[in-house]
């Protein structure tokens, strides 16, 4: 691959520290400049560190939004003597760790033989008994389906989302996860049990890391001022996608319907696909944003919504726990019923009125501003690296 100068370009707009620089360059796929990247984030940790953390990632934009933030404000980190190192998890060796080292933080691969992840956990436990382990799923689903093979290694199970009810994690479902119980059963749709246990012991160890707006391409749109009123004029905004399983597809079909259906005599922009570009600057433009779920509750789709100044209309997010809480009803989005009976009358009141929407718009984003720039971020890396994690740990209420 070779990086031209556009790519370059952008790679050092709005970096924040020579860590930030170094993952966009070993994220590139140019190997020269993939390869110094890397190098410069597994170097040596300083001896004067007070916490010394691992992040073993998994390459993709997925998985980069739980640990970007670490190194994007790897200063402020550091001031508080929290210092981050990383390495590719398929090449993390385990008597190769770090001396002194108090934390990892693990993500590994989402399709992985059975055995695969015990053992590499295993051999690090064994390896290094001292050292706190914190497995970080990335995936887009709200179950931790790996619980029952890292459990006996983990001090911590990290999600971009839980249940509020943490308890629900453990009760077996039809199919694998809690939409495609709901849906499949909703549509009367073939579904086999998932083929995995939640073992208790997990559940107080169950943390949240942030889910989308410390993406890289997002993280600078809320480090700023939100984004001004300008001139709306797309009504509805809800491009939706609806290829996939049987579940999806239907749950993801009926939500384009309930739009074409109903609001025929407004703007909406709800078919086809556009570039990332042309899919923002609409959002820019849309009075409301409409965010059907996808394979999990918590999408891109919403954090885009509110980078933009465009209010969050959602499936009732309530029985979900996020960090930080976008999804405060009538406050930072507008939740509607999952059958969507109620979508027309909550829409149509919405954009009756402009400066309800505006307050919606505007606290929403604060809440993502107000988390990148306030210590939440500090407080989850020092609660995991000391092995504590839990929705109400010490400095966390």
């Amino acid at each position: 691959m070779v990086l031209d100068m556009r790519a370059l370009r952008q790679m050092f707009r709005s970096v924040r520290s020579a860590d930030d620089l170094a993952w966009r360059m070993a994220m590139t796929g140019a190997p020269l400049v993939s390869t110094a990247g890397r190098a410069w984030l597994a170097r040596p940790f300083p001896s004067h560190a007070r916490r010394r953390i691992l992040l073993a990632y998994q390459p993709g934009d997925l998985a980069a939004t739980q640990y970007y933030a670490f190194l994007r404000y790897s200063r402020r980190f550091a001031a508080q003597g929290l210092h981050f190192r990383a390495v590719a998890a398929a090449g993390l060796v385990p008597d190769d760790l770090p001396a002194g080292l108090d934390a990892l933080f693990f993500q590994s691969d989402y399709r992985l033989a059975e055995g695969v992840l015990a053992g590499q956990l295993s051999r690090i436990k064994s390896a290094r008994p001292e050292v706190s382990i914190s497995y970080f799923d990335w995936f887009a689903p709200t179950d931790v389906r790996f619980a029952d093979r890292v459990e006996p290694y983990v001090d911590a199970y990290v999600k971009k989302s839980l249940f509020r009810d943490r308890a629900r994690h453990a009760v077996p479902t039809q199919g694998h996860t809690a939409l495609d119980d709901h849906y499949a059963t909703r549509f009367d749709l073939d579904n086999p049990p998932r083929d995995w246990i939640v073992p208790h012991a997990i559940i107080s160890r169950l943390d949240l890391s942030p889910a989308f707006h410390t993406a890289p391409e997002l993280i600078q749109l809320f480090e700023g001022e939100p984004p001004p009123e300008g001139a709306r004029d797309i009504d509805i905004h809800a491009r939706i996608a609806s290829k996939g399983t049987a579940w999806y597809s239907r749950m993801r079909e009926e939500a384009k319907a309930a739009l074409l259906d109903n609001f025929a005599d407004l703007k909406v922009v709800a078919s086809g696909r556009v570039s990332h570009d042309a899919f923002m600057d609409e959002l820019h433009r849309a009075k409301i944003c409409f965010s059907p779920f996808g394979y999990g509750e918590i999408c891109w789709r919403d954090f885009e919504a509110i980078a933009t100044g465009s209010v969050l209309v959602k499936p009732d997010m309530s029985h979900i726990e996020a960090d930080p809480d976008i999804y405060v009803p009538g406050e930072t989005y507008v939740p509607v019923a999952w059958d969507f009976s109620d979508l027309d009358e909550k829409i149509r009141a919405l954009l009756a009125d402009a400066p309800r929407r505006r307050r919606i718009a505007l606290q929403a984003f604060a809440v993502l501003h107000d988390h990148l720039q306030g210590d939440a971020l500090e407080r989850l890396a020092e609660r995991l690296a000391m092995g504590k994690p839990g929705r109400h740990a010490a400095g966390d209420a």
